[in-house]
């Protein structure tokens, strides 16, 4: 009896042992068909608050030069890729016309300076001298002139001489006297020189002919082309021995100034106020490199078309690696915001339909979804202006298999950096 009083004992035990395992076994079970998310908790730290935008590098400064004469280019001194220095002869045009046009007024200048000189100078002294010794023999001659007619006349009043003799002396008296008034006239004109108005015509034909000197001097100068600016030869257009002509724009080179190379970015008329002269700009190119400036303009004026304004940030670029018209992401440093509360952008619930930003916190297991307040926007991560307390556990992961008031499991916690 007593055996078997403990045969019974012993299967009680079993049975209640098995009892208690498959009890566990079942909550381990339940346990594991929760859904498992990753908790954070919010970092306080300083958040840069950026505005993004996007854009494209253009040179500071950009030129295409052509030739101003027509010729036969005669040498290139520079290729693509070649740097030059404002004032640096970059071509030359054959200049054989422009001396030739250019000696040739030279020579009619010293043409026209001799007779101005002349007129400044007035009469030489042979030309004086005839001059008088003219008025000299005219004035004999009509005084010979007048004594014969006054004896012709005297002789016709006595009856002596006839008629026809008085009128030939007269007509004499008058040739002779005529001659002397042009005699004087002439001395005159010797002794003062040319008119005034035959001086002022001589003078306008001799600045005339310097103003051509002047003309075909520019003109011989103009054979040598030169860059206008500092920069980099980005385009050759023209070979040596290409006809070029003054009256075409056809241009032989563009010279582009790229250091510093300048970054446009587009910003919406609405965003227009946020931006001021002077904010650093963080630049990323396609390839992930990066640089930095700061704003140099905010254009006064709306695109018509796309409704922006273009802001403007110089890139230092000494060793010319960037390039205009590469595509570049711009962060425009706004304001840092001191000891704000952050998150992972990643832990925002975003619903179709509906603009209000929630997070899933978990509290002793349980989901609850919190809307919050957003400040600053800084890549991956957002600044918490309301609705959550330092010490919220919030979901960053397994959105996809929880909702509000879902039991869950907590997987390892992430920190936020």
């Amino acid at each position: 009896m007593k055996l078997q009083n403990k045969l019974i004992l012993i299967f009680c035990c079993v049975a209640l042992a098995g009892t208690l395992g498959c009890g566990k076994k079942k909550a381990d079970e339940k346990k594991a068909e929760l859904p498992v998310v990753e908790i954070v908790q919010p970092v306080r730290k300083d958040l840069d608050s950026l505005y993004q935008a996007t854009g494209s590098l253009e040179a500071l400064q950009s030129v295409e030069l052509s030739s101003e004469v027509t010729g036969k280019i005669k040498k290139l001194y520079v290729d693509e890729g070649s740097k030059v220095h404002k004032g640096m002869v970059v071509a030359e045009i054959d200049d054989s016309v422009q001396k030739t046009q250019l000696a040739q007024a030279e020579a009619n200048l010293m043409k026209a300076k001799a007779e101005w000189e002349k007129t400044k100078i007035g009469a030489r002294p042979q030309e004086l001298s005839t001059a008088e010794q003219s008025l000299f023999e005219a004035q004999s001659n009509y005084e010979l002139a007048q004594l014969d007619y006054s004896r012709v006349k005297n002789m016709f009043e006595q009856g002596v001489a006839s008629r026809q003799e008085l009128d030939s002396s007269e007509t004499s008296l008058k040739v002779k006297r005529a001659a002397h008034e042009r005699a004087q006239q002439n001395l005159s004109l010797v002794k003062e020189g040319a008119r005034k108005e035959d001086r002022a015509s001589v003078q306008a034909a001799y600045e005339e002919m310097k103003a051509v000197v002047d003309y075909y001097r520019v003109q011989l100068s103009k054979c040598r082309i030169v860059s206008p600016i500092d920069g980099v030869v980005t385009a050759r257009y023209k070979q040596a021995g290409n006809m070029v002509s003054g009256q075409q724009i056809a241009p032989i080179f563009k010279i582009e100034n790229i250091n510093p190379i300048k970054s446009v970015l587009k910003i919406p008329q609405e965003d227009q106020f946020k931006m001021k002269k002077g904010l650093k700009v963080s630049l990323v190119l396609g390839n992930g490199s990066q640089m930095s400036g700061n704003i140099s303009l905010v254009s006064p004026a709306v695109d018509e078309v796309s409704r922006a304004v273009k802001v403007e940030a110089l890139i230092p670029n000494k060793e010319s690696i960037l390039r205009p018209g590469l595509f570049v992401e711009g962060n425009i440093l706004l304001e840092t915001r001191k000891n704000a509360l952050t998150i992972p952008q990643s832990a925002l619930l975003r619903q179709s339909g509906d603009s209000t930003q929630s997070v899933f916190v978990v509290n002793n297991g349980t989901i609850k979804k919190v809307p919050v307040t957003l400040g600053v926007l800084n890549y991956h991560t957002v600044e918490i202006l309301g609705g959550l307390a330092d010490n919220d556990s919030i979901v960053v992961s397994g959105f996809e298999k929880i909702s509000d008031g879902d039991k869950v499991q907590v997987g390892q916690a992430k920190e936020l950096k």
